[in-house]
C-alpha cells in the first residue's frame, strides 16, 4: 500500500514554519513525519481488522538524481489551497515558495524528481 501524502506534508511544513525559534524541516523530513504517521493508523486499522495477523509498517527512503529537471520545475501540489491569488503570491515570495493553479484556487508545488532507486 502507498499513499502520495501530499496534503499531510503541507500542513506538516506549515506547522514546521511556525516556530519562529527553530528552522523549518526539510520536505524529506516531514515525508518521513507523514509516512510514520499513516503508516502507524494503517497498521492500526490492520490489527483490529485481522488480529490473528502480524502487521507492520516500513518507512522507505528514494534516491533522486539532483540534476533531474523536476527540480527546476516544481509541480507536486502540497498543503492546503488558497483562494486569493495575491495572498498566495506575498506567501510564495516571503517564503521562496512556487505556487500553481489547482482547481478552482492556488497550491504551493514542490519538485517530483523520478526515483532512481530505492534504499
Amino acid at each position: 500500500m502507498t499513499h502520495g501524502n501530499g496534503p499531510q506534508v503541507g500542513l506538516l511544513a506549515l506547522q514546521s514554519e511556525a516556530c519562529k525559534d527553530a528552522k523549518p524541516f526539510a520536505l524529506d523530513v516531514l515525508g518521513a513525519e507523514s509516512e510514520g504517521m499513516l503508516g502507524d493508523l494503517i497498521e492500526q486499522e490492520l490489527s483490529n481488522l485481522l488480529p490473528e495477523r502480524e502487521v507492520a509498517a516500513i518507512l522507505t527512503r528514494v534516491e533522486v538524481d539532483p540534476q533531474d529537471p523536476a527540480f527546476a520545475a516544481p509541480t507536486k501540489p502540497i498543503g492546503p489551497t488558497y483562494d486569493d491569488e495575491e495572498s498566495i503570491q506575498r506567501l510564495a515570495a516571503d517564503r521562496g515558495w512556487s505556487i500553481a493553479r489547482d482547481g478552482k484556487g492556488f497550491r504551493r508545488v514542490v519538485p517530483s524528481p523520478r526515483p532512481r532507486r530505492d534504499q
